[in-house]
């Protein structure tokens, strides 16, 4: 009986033995980084370029009247003028400039160059009044 007690804890010690991986000493405790916003500063230079393209109309209506009294003024006798415009045209620039940031504000220095080739196309009609108009004199 003894024999088969040895031999039994004889076959468990084979198959019960340690790990056989290397021994590793534990990762030391490292405190993450404290997170900071990135610090925004306006201070430098710039330079930067626009361009485009414009549609506008402009239209008038002109008649000759004197104002005190209504009349209409003579020369020319009466005219009432209608004039339209279609100003297109592409548009250009550019800019330049500094800034300084200190604290809470931000100064600075800029220049601009800006071009414009709208070109004004008219269309106007011209109306005569066939009334004859007496002269208006003040009393």
């Amino acid at each position: 009986m003894k024999r088969i007690v040895i031999g039994m804890a004889a076959a468990m010690s084979l198959f019960a033995t340690g790990a056989l991986a290397a021994d590793l000493a534990a990762r030391p405790y490292v405190k993450a980084p404290v997170m900071v916003d990135p610090v925004w500063s306006w201070t430098g230079f710039y330079v930067g370029a626009n361009g485009g393209y414009s549609w506008g109309r402009s239209r008038t209506d002109v008649s000759y009247t004197n104002t005190a009294t209504g009349a209409v003024i003579a020369p020319p006798a009466g005219s009432i003028t209608n004039a339209s415009f279609d100003m297109n045209g592409g548009v250009a620039g550019g800019q330049a400039g500094y800034n300084w940031q200190s604290a809470n504000w931000v100064y600075g220095i800029e220049g601009d160059l800006q071009w414009s080739g709208e070109k004004a196309v008219p269309s106007s009609t011209a109306l005569a009044l066939r009334r004859p108009v007496a002269p208006v004199f003040p009393v």
